[in-house]
């Protein structure tokens, strides 16, 4: 175990290194965002769509909590996502608590708001949608919004944002607890939002189950499930969304591409209410999505890894084989979860299967044990903190020319966010070229799709975690919008 506190600490000594440039860039970087981010072209009458989440059925509360913005500060700074800011850490506190006190006043600035008047409400709720077979789950997820500690709120509050939230790579049931997650110190990403944080499936409600993970073609479903769940308890609770309200997905790592995956479904199928038939993307206000360092295709990151020969992230791989051998049992009819993987990794299967299952450690530190437990001593001089494939996975699943080899990239493409769809709405895009974990590539494929459409800041500096961790320093600070038109 002392081998994955060695390793935490050589991950995060990066992460604040360039803070001040890369600040900087992002908040300029989206100067040319689109006034159709703002308010859409035609946008329909949302009485339609109130109408139609009202009669959502089997939507249960779970918990139901109200939060001063103090405490919910106080689990911001808990979370030991900032641990890493040293000095800087309260300068961080202080400029997220100015930016949600001064546009919680910018509400009603009759009511001369201060800290004090904010408060904040956290609901976990269940709600219905499908698994990858297709078949009826129950999923969990938050819906976090703020509000001034004033009689009748819902009158005074003007929520003109809904922002889903989508999560990233987990491995770590009681990590969904941190600010970056769920829960109400997701308010602190904007103040004038309904903010719907959902549990992938195998976590929260589900848990005890395997993670459907980078599965694309479902996740947009669960995603618009949890959505419309979410605006249905807040409409229970006496709060609407304004009239021109906009929908913005936005999540970094594995919450990119679910935000990508989120916006293609939302755009791609359509809804009839009331003899009038729209996309789901027209119903919800569609404006933007905001997104950083996502493996976008998954063909992509693995051929990357391929032609490496190493991958510095393993602990995402057999997540990912887990989930296309389940989700895609007619393309890998005859073989088994087994055929993946090296002997090394086979001796220590049962092990890493019980550690994806029930949760007990993050990604970082199953990333360490697999190190220490999979690599071969050699490996582990000559590539310290870095995966070897061979040491992981079987010569039939690295051979091209082998069937399993072929399989895999046929379930891997059924997930690529950059092929087969064009984006109607903007998508704003940060990467690193120094990112190990989820290959540039991703980024530059996406981009190709549409360059009118899809607008990529490129990070030169900064490995994964420090990109992910600055652009959550934006998104909680409000600076992805702070250049558009209002």
């Amino acid at each position: 175990m002392q081998k994955i506190e060695i390793y935490k600490t050589q991950m995060r000594y990066t992460r604040f290194l360039f803070l001040l440039t890369i600040v900087a860039v992002l908040s300029m970087a989206f100067i040319s965002c689109k006034k159709d981010d703002i308010k859409p072209v035609n946008a329909p009458t949302h009485e339609l769509l109130d109408d139609y989440v009202k009669t959502i059925e089997a939507v249960s509360v779970i918990s139901d909590e109200i939060y001063t913005l103090d405490e919910v500060m106080s689990q911001v700074m808990n979370s030991g996502m900032f641990n890493d800011a040293g000095p800087m850490a309260s300068q961080i506190t202080n400029m997220i608590k100015s930016q949600m006190r001064d546009t919680l006043a910018s509400w009603n600035r009759r009511f001369n708001l201060n800290a004090s008047d904010v408060r904040v409400r956290c609901v976990k709720y269940t709600y219905r949608t499908i698994d990858h077979k297709g078949n009826p789950i129950t999923l969990s997820s938050y819906a976090t919004w703020a509000f001034p500690n004033i009689s009748n709120p819902q009158s005074a509050t003007i929520h003109n944002r809904l922002i889903l939230f989508c999560p990233y790579s987990q491995t770590k049931e009681d990590f969904r607890a941190t600010a970056t997650c769920g829960g109400p110190a997701s308010a602190m990403l904007t103040k004038d939002a309904l903010i719907v944080s959902p549990d992938p499936q195998g976590f929260g409600h589900d848990s005890g189950h395997d993670q459907m993970y980078m599965n694309h073609e479902l996740i947009g479903i669960q995603m618009a499930d949890a959505m419309t769940a979410a605006y249905k308890i807040f409409m229970d609770a006496g709060f609407r969304l304004a009239g021109d309200f906009i929908l913005t997905p936005m999540g970094m790592s594995q919450g990119a591409a679910t935000s990508v995956a989120t916006q293609r479904y939302l755009e791609n199928t359509s809804l009839t209410l009331s003899s009038e038939t729209r996309s789901l993307a027209d119903w919800w206000q569609m404006g933007y999505t905001f997104v950083s360092s996502g493996p976008y295709s998954p063909e992509i990151t693995m051929n990357e890894y391929l032609t490496w020969q190493t991958c510095a992230h393993p602990g995402v791989i057999p997540l990912v084989l887990k989930t296309m051998i389940q989700s895609y049992p007619q393309i890998y009819d005859g073989y088994t979860e087994d055929d993946f993987y090296s002997e090394n990794y086979l001796a220590h299967k049962h092990f890493f299967d019980s550690v994806y299952l029930y949760k007990p450690y993050t990604i970082d530190e199953i990333n360490a044990l697999m190190f220490e437990l999979i690599s071969t001593p050699e490996h582990q001089v000559s590539n310290p903190n870095t995966m070897v494939l061979t040491d992981m996975i079987s010569s039939a699943l690295l051979d091209p020319a082998s069937p399993l080899h072929q399989k895999m990239h046929q379930s891997l493409q059924r997930n690529d966010l950059t092929t087969g769809w064009t984006p109607r709405h903007n998508i704003y895009i940060t990467a690193s070229e120094m990112d190990d974990y989820v290959p540039f590539a991703n980024a530059e494929a996406l981009q190709q799709m549409s360059h009118n459409k899809v607008h990529l800041l490129t990070v030169e500096q900064g490995d994964h975690q420090a990109t992910c961790l600055f652009w959550l320093l934006k998104a909680f600070t409000g600076a992805y919008d702070s250049q558009l038109e209002r």
